[in-house]
């Protein structure tokens, strides 16, 4: 959530757009979301300093869980959703998954990650990231607090790992 917060920056943070949080992990948070949060991930992602980059369909199964999640909590049936991935620039990038509904009235919902590398960035994101999907599993986030807590997002994070 610190992420949200300070994000693409802490004076306009992606965090605006969500109206509510249906589901949170370790690894990751469900929220429902404005329809704006996805136009602004597009525009971003077409931002000649690149702060998202847009990822299409996501390639994890793990996304998947989302529209599971959708369908459990009576928001929608996942038929009726379409998956759109967005991944921000750098280390520990927060992936955004946008799942956008084809019917009225369901809500835009999202799944929002944090990864250690971003692969479409460079060669070092890459091999970090596919280590994290070879041997590392889900990323807990809670492991990530004290790299967290060095950046923008310090003020926002409002817990400690004993």
């Amino acid at each position: 959530m610190a992420k949200l917060r300070t994000v693409p920056a802490p004076a306009d943070p992606l965090i605006a757009d969500v109206n509510s949080i249906f589901f949170a992990g370790t690894e990751r948070v469900y929220g429902q979301v404005n329809p704006a949060l996805f136009q602004r991930l597009q525009a971003l992602a077409i931002d000649p300093e690149q702060p998202f980059y847009d990822e299409g369909n996501p390639a994890s199964a793990t996304h998947l869980k989302l529209l599971d999640r959708i369908e459990a909590d009576g928001l929608g049936n996942k038929s009726d959703y379409a998956l759109h991935s967005f991944r921000q620039e750098g280390r520990t990038s927060m992936q955004v998954v946008v799942a956008t509904p084809s019917v009225a009235p369901a809500p835009f919902c999202a799944d929002f990650d944090i990864d250690l590398g971003n692969p479409l960035q460079d060669v070092e994101g890459f091999v970090t990231h596919i280590g994290e999907l070879a041997f590392g599993g889900e990323t807990d986030h809670l492991d990530l607090r004290r790299k967290l807590a060095k950046g923008a997002m310090k003020q926002f994070l409002y817990y400690t790992v004993a």
